[in-house]
């Protein structure tokens, strides 16, 4: 396993897993099918397919765990103007690893966020956002459920919250597209994730996020 954790959000994943995101600047908007959103919303997709697995990477110790989705949405999300409504996400079928040393609690192959909030700004590329994901109320942006061990040969059990925040592209964000891509940043982004007091690093993966309605959308 390399030395940084690498959190695909799919995360929008956790991004689309934010709740209030907020734009930066007060033009930008959310829009469906050309059609600005401001007093009325467009409810997301309950459910988001992982175009390449989340993989939570701990470089100290040498652990991590896999998630190969899909990733579900506790309430369902709406664009509303500038904003996203609050949710909670679920990042499903996650395997710990390495195999065999290290495991998920037995009632658990899932990593479940907190309430969540982000901020919601245009990129440096041409068509690109960029959306940076926070708890909404505490430090505890997901908690990774290890089982619980004693004197086992996995270095962590029990419940281990993710602290910090998270920074994600959207590279064709201000594109109206059907299917938003939702891609991870390296770790000059994201510095700030800390799991059992080690820092982690969010690096690569791909999130597929749509509208319940299939419609096209954006933020621009």
């Amino acid at each position: 396993m390399s030395a940084k954790a690498k959190l695909v959000l799919t995360v929008l994943l956790a991004a689309c897993a934010a709740s209030a995101i907020v734009a930066d600047t007060a033009s930008a908007e959310w829009f469906v099918n050309g059609t600005k959103l401001t007093t009325t919303t467009a409810p997301l997709a309950t459910s988001s397919v992982l175009d390449t697995p989340v993989s939570w990477e701990l470089p100290v110790p040498k652990i991590g765990v896999d998630c190969s989705g899909p990733v579900d949405y506790s309430f369902g999300l709406v664009l509303r103007g500038g904003n996203l409504d609050a949710t909670t996400i679920t990042w499903l079928h996650c395997l710990a690893l390495p195999a065999g040393v290290c495991s998920l609690a037995s009632t658990a192959s899932a990593i479940q966020s907190e309430p969540l909030t982000a901020t919601l700004t245009k990129g440096p590329g041409a068509s690109e956002d960029r959306m940076t994901i926070r708890p909404l109320t505490k430090a505890v942006l997901a908690t990774i459920p290890f089982a619980e061990t004693e004197g086992g040969s996995c270095p962590v059990s029990g419940e281990q919250p993710v602290k910090g925040s998270l920074t994600v592209s959207l590279p064709k964000g201000q594109v109206e597209e059907a299917t938003q891509v939702v891609e991870g940043l390296s770790s000059v982004e994201n510095n700030s994730l800390e799991i059992a007091g080690e820092k982690i690093y969010v690096e690569g993966g791909r999130g597929l996020v749509k509208l319940a309605s299939g419609s096209k959308w954006s933020f621009h």
